[in-house]
């Protein structure tokens, strides 16, 4: 396709479609997001949209679309269905523009491991999860988006199940020498070029490969070994997240003592229970504070009832 064969608008496009040729690029078009050619059909069958076209001379581009403001209810399903999404808005206005070309840039990049706002649930979040193998022993770095930190750890290779069962990790990033096994198919995993011995280093290189804004400043924090590792077995036949009959959470040993009185409440009691304590100073820590409320009704119900009406910070 040559330049003269399409408008500037369309120019545009395919400038920024260039850069960013595995993802769905989402160009804004005044009120309304479109996607074009082989993105729009994906999107289409995805989003349950209509396909439309566009046509130039003789060219005939397949389009769909949707109004901005419904982008939020669109980008989850998009990062569910396996795809990478790259939100292209307009930087000025029409009038700004002054009968030129709007100018338009990529505002955000969305994949699986950094959809924070967007995937966020009562249950959790997604994290970006690097692997590495490193002699007899797995390198393993977790991206905790919302806390803006890296867990670092060293693990067996029989371990690396475990591992992802406890923090559920969106997204895994490896290079592409990795032959570690990932057994779970739901969760999507990107092979890239890389240092194989340094997880941290690979996700940082995949975050500068998503864009702008994904790349940003974070805190290293060491597995501290105060908590041990459940197995898969373990957390099916327990039935703490999900029962065995697969009827979600109601049944479980979450929702059988699930008392918290906020979405973060409820995230960190899943975190403890995925992460059960093997530090006895840490144990007697946590009961002792939980005795507290117990044996002080009066500050309990008032705890409970302050804390009912807080909104969720972490969002």
């Amino acid at each position: 396709m040559q330049d003269s064969d399409v408008t500037p608008l369309f120019r545009q496009y395919l400038g920024l479609k260039e850069l960013h040729p595995d993802k769905l690029v989402l160009f804004q078009l005044g009120d309304f997001y479109e996607l074009y050619r082989d993105d729009a059909v994906s999107a289409s069958k995805i989003l349950n949209i209509t396909l439309t076209k566009r046509t130039y001379k003789d060219l005939v581009i397949p389009m769909a679309g949707f109004p901005v403001h419904t982008l939020d209810n669109y980008i989850p399903k998009l990062i569910k269905a396996g795809c990478k999404v790259v939100v292209c808005d307009q930087l000025e206005s029409a009038q700004q523009a002054k009968g030129n070309l709007v100018k338009r840039g990529v505002t955000r990049v969305v994949s699986a491991g950094t959809a924070l706002e967007e995937l966020m649930s009562d249950f959790g979040y997604p994290k970006l999860m690097g692997i590495c193998q490193d002699g007899d022993r797995i390198n393993v770095a977790i991206l905790d988006n919302l806390r803006r930190t890296f867990t670092q750890t060293s693990i067996n290779p029989d371990e690396i199940d475990s591992v992802i069962l406890q923090y559920e990790p969106a997204e895994i990033v490896m290079s592409n020498s990795s032959n570690v096994r990932i057994n779970n198919g739901n969760i999507s995993v990107q092979h890239i070029e890389g240092n194989n011995n340094e997880p941290k280093e690979l996700i940082m290189s995949y975050l500068n490969q998503l864009g702008p804004n994904s790349n940003k400043s974070f805190s290293i924090v060491q597995d501290d070994k105060k908590s041990f590792y459940l197995d898969g077995f373990t957390i099916v036949g327990l039935e703490i997240f999900e029962t065995q009959r697969g009827e979600g959470y109601e049944g479980t040993l979450l929702w059988a003592i699930d008392e918290t009185q906020t979405s973060m409440g409820k995230r960190l009691l899943k975190e403890w229970l995925k992460k059960p304590l093997i530090s006895t100073s840490e144990i007697n820590k946590r009961h002792s504070q939980v005795d507290y409320f117990i044996q002080n009704n009066v500050t309990l119900n008032w705890t409970r009832n302050s804390l009912r009406n807080l909104s969720d910070i972490d969002r």
